[in-house]
């Protein structure tokens, strides 16, 4: 085959290497875009305490609006088949990505300096002592 070679691999040229690209965002991910944080956070908290089968009869329900909907969607598919990744993107963008919180500390150099002004880098001072 010719093409260009990478990495013992030949390419024919013009044909791409991942012609499915990228994997498709569900619906429910994409309607979720569309609403404000406050019209989610207010429809999710009006159906995340539901059973599961008061989450299907408003799913049925013509009267309920879209973006419960979609939320109820999002839902009954994570109490189905455990999709974390549709509900982690609920909840998000209701509460906000979780920030994580990392402490740093450093060890300090012991600075000498000398009378006529030049300073000198001794090891490591531990802390506490």
């Amino acid at each position: 085959m010719k093409g260009l070679k990478t990495g013992g691999r030949d390419f024919p040229k013009g044909k791409s290497a991942n012609p499915g690209g990228l994997p498709r965002t569900s619906p429910q991910i994409k309607a979720l875009a569309q609403y404000t944080r406050e019209i989610l956070r207010e429809k999710l908290y009006a159906v995340h305490l539901l059973t599961e089968d008061e989450l299907n009869a408003r799913m049925k329900d013509t009267k309920t609006p879209g973006s419960e909907k979609a939320i109820i969607s999002i839902l009954i598919h994570a109490i189905k088949y455990g999709d974390q990744n549709r509900f982690g993107a609920l909840l998000e963008r209701v509460l906000g990505k979780v920030k994580d919180e990392v402490e740093h500390s450093f060890q300090r150099p012991t600075i000498i300096i000398r009378p006529n002004g030049d300073k000198v880098i001794m090891g490591v001072e531990e802390d506490g002592e």
